[in-house]
């Protein structure tokens, strides 16, 4: 079948149970999804790059229904550098395709994707540390540019193990698939290729944060001392996640920076929940005041007084089923670096 005549209607969406809300994905932010993943990967499922026809369906790395827990809305907004009400979780960027079984196995926290090294290291260097803290700067947040990233499956879940991964290596165009064109993967899947998707990386970095937020201390423990790498994602999301720290001359600001923003908007907030939240936040505007980003980082004082706020702030993030305030505060202990405070323009030294 040609790939460009699919029809957006042939995908399916993410299974109901994970949509809080009424409204579907638009037809626009369909298509806009479709050309972005045409070129990369013919819309196939990204995982096991099988065609459209094997129950391929549209898979937000962020979940939709988050679109309605506001604080969490906010401060990426915040920290991301948007403005009130910008940030649009169906934007191409955080779409991607996936079979329906790993869509199932994706929305229960089973697995995730890791972007590439260097650029979770991008955003981590930007973090400062108090103590075991990270804290992050919005007027230092790292502008990366739309396009094409490597990806890496890792399976976070115990259930994974029960579990194989057909990956379609042959593409059958006009012939019967063949076994041969199949490659069997289980866990720990080393052996899966990267995978090239037009997601961007600050997604994919909030869904797995949000992921290693929820395990156990044993098994996070694990995670982070193999792969390092884990840790540094862990910061990254806790830092977008912290409470937006109050302006120190209590004025009020414009959030947005229109010549340095990434947005990533797409304008697709005039419809659906996305649109009724934006409404809502012009209302709001006019009689709340905008928080603006501190100058300088949290001192130990401060720091002393926020610790317990920032364990709460996690709480709400993650829910009540992740880590107890004890051994959240035990694991970051354990697996921090020393860190030096100094003032914001004088960055971290590890």
């Amino acid at each position: 079948m040609d790939q460009s005549s699919l029809s957006v209607s042939q995908f399916k969406t993410t299974p109901s149970s994970r949509i809080e809300y009424k409204y579907d994905i638009s037809a626009k932010s369909k298509r806009r999804v479709d050309s972005a993943d045409a070129s990369v990967n013919q819309r196939h499922c990204l995982i096991e790059n099988c065609p459209n026809e094997r129950a391929v369906q549209y898979c937000h790395l962020v979940a939709r229904s988050r679109t309605k827990n506001e604080r969490f809305m906010t401060r990426l907004e915040y920290y991301w550098r948007l403005e009130h009400g910008e940030l649009n979780l169906d934007t191409r960027y955080n779409i991607f395709f996936a079979g329906a079984s790993l869509h199932i196995l994706h929305d229960n926290d089973s697995w995730g994707l890791l972007p590439p090294e260097n650029f979770v290291d991008q955003y981590h260097d930007k973090l400062v540390f108090a103590g075991a803290i990270p804290y992050a700067n919005r007027e230092t947040f790292p502008i990366i540019p739309n396009g094409i990233f490597s990806y890496r499956l890792f399976p976070l879940k115990t259930s994974m193990r029960s579990i194989c991964i057909a990956r379609q290596e042959n593409p059958a165009h006009d012939r019967p698939v063949a076994a041969t064109d199949f490659k069997i993967h289980v866990h720990p899947f080393n052996e899966l290729p990267d995978f090239q998707s037009h997601l961007h990386p600050k997604f994919a970095i909030v869904e797995l944060g949000r992921k290693l937020s929820g395990l156990d201390l044993v098994t996070l423990t694990s995670f982070t001392s193999t792969f390092p790498i884990l840790g540094r994602v862990l910061a990254i999301f806790m830092a977008w996640t912290r409470r937006i720290p109050p302006p120190t001359d209590g004025s009020q600001s414009e959030w947005f920076d229109r010549d340095n923003g990434d947005g990533q908007s797409e304008t697709s907030t005039k419809t659906g929940y996305n649109s009724e939240r934006a409404k809502k936040r012009k209302r709001a505007d006019a009689a709340q005041t905008s928080p603006t980003p501190s100058r300088a980082i949290l001192g130990a004082t401060r720091v002393a007084g926020l610790s317990h706020e920032t364990l709460l702030d996690h709480e709400a993030i993650a829910g009540k089923e992740g880590w107890t305030r004890k051994s959240l505060l035990s694991w970051a202990e354990s697996i921090s670096p020393r860190v030096e405070v100094r003032g914001a323009s004088e960055g971290v030294i590890v």
